[in-house]
């Protein structure tokens, strides 16, 4: 491999040609037979992306008619881009937004916005590690069948840790109602170990209606490990 030290009249080149590859790294720029290697999409990122898929070909296949229905819904209840609190959803964004949650656990996508959005609950989040058992609570006033939650958690973190981030991975789904779950299996399959009573964890929520198109601003939180 060699470094190449360009001049005011050329200042970089990129690209192959050939088998030679011209690159730049973190020490500049290089040239050499092959390219870097870019590490292939994970499992989840393919499923996420199959999701999206299906969500918008969910999309383009319904009914004109049905698409007006969830463009009056989406100006009837509105919902906001994370990333811009300002700019409300069209129907396509909610049924897109909506269904990719669907899609993302195999279940079926939804035709339909549903009618009044059901109510989100006061919740109070607990995850636990009592002996053989790792469990999510959601306590408080909790909902019904009406709702469903998205669970993303973390590994460890350091005590200091405040942002959330996209760190948290899935765990799995749930309605609401019952309150306590085990996740014992799914965190131990992805993170090799359960984590300890004391220990924080990161958790991104999302809740949306089972069978309606709301999907409310998602949590996220740092959780400390309790022991019961």
């Amino acid at each position: 491999m060699a470094r190449i030290v360009y001049s005011g009249l050329v200042n970089s080149i990129r690209g192959s040609v050939g088998g030679t590859t011209f690159q730049k790294n973190a020490y500049g720029y290089t040239i050499k037979n092959k390219a870097n290697v870019i590490k292939p999409n994970t499992a989840r990122q393919s499923l996420q992306k199959r999701a999206m898929q299906l969500a918008i070909q969910g999309w383009m296949d319904l009914s004109p008619t049905d698409r007006a229905i969830w463009n009056s819904w989406a100006g009837s209840y509105p919902q906001y881009s994370q990333h811009n609190p300002t700019s409300q959803l069209t129907g396509y964004a909610v049924y897109v937004r909506r269904n990719v949650l669907q899609a993302f656990i195999g279940s079926p996508l939804l035709d339909s916005p549903g009618s009044i959005p059901p109510i989100l609950p006061a919740l109070t989040i607990v995850l636990s590690q009592p002996s053989g058992f790792l469990s999510f609570t959601t306590g408080g006033t909790t909902g019904s069948s009406d709702l469903t939650y998205w669970l993303y958690l973390s590994g460890q973190v350091r005590p200091s840790r405040e942002f959330v981030g996209s760190l948290p991975k899935f765990i799995a789904s749930f309605f609401v109602n019952p309150t306590v779950h085990d996740i014992f299996s799914e965190y131990v399959l992805i993170f090799g170990a359960e984590p300890n009573p004391g220990d924080y964890v990161l958790c991104n929520l999302v809740i949306a209606g089972t069978d309606s198109a709301i999907v409310y601003k998602k949590q996220a939180l740092v959780l400390i490990v309790t022991g019961s």
